[in-house]
């Protein structure tokens, strides 16, 4: 995924994960964020929200990365809007997880599209 910019902002507890660009067919998966590389090297993180904007019939799959077992998806993603979780379930990372990527679904030829993911480090 060549077309695709990745802006991390944050602080000790609080950071946003700004990706956008363009998708690209037959795209590998794409490391948002190592855990070991935020501030602090948290051990997990709590997903409070995420808005997004793709591409119509162009989908992002996201993913917890984890090293032992295999990759647990947190959900797929398409057209455009935003989940607050933080007012009804928060999602933490799972045991072993050390990071966040995605992958794409439905792209036939190259997609726009913009991912804000908003973390806390517990």
């Amino acid at each position: 995924m060549p077309s695709v910019d990745i802006e991390i902002k944050g602080g000790a507890r609080n950071c946003r994960i700004t990706v956008s660009g363009f998708l690209l067919p037959d795209s590998p998966s794409l490391t948002l964020v190592a855990f070991a590389k935020l501030d602090g090297a948290p051990k997990s993180v709590r997903l409070d929200g995420i808005v997004f904007a793709v591409q119509e019939k162009a989908g992002v799959n996201l993913w917890w990365e984890r090293e032992e077992e295999e990759n647990k998806l947190i959900l797929p993603v398409e057209s455009r809007g935003y989940f607050n979780f933080e007012g009804i379930m928060t999602l933490s990372s799972p045991e072993g997880a050390g990071g966040i990527s995605m992958t794409t679904f439905k792209v036939d030829e190259p997609k726009s599209f913009l991912l804000i993911l908003d973390l806390v480090k517990p």
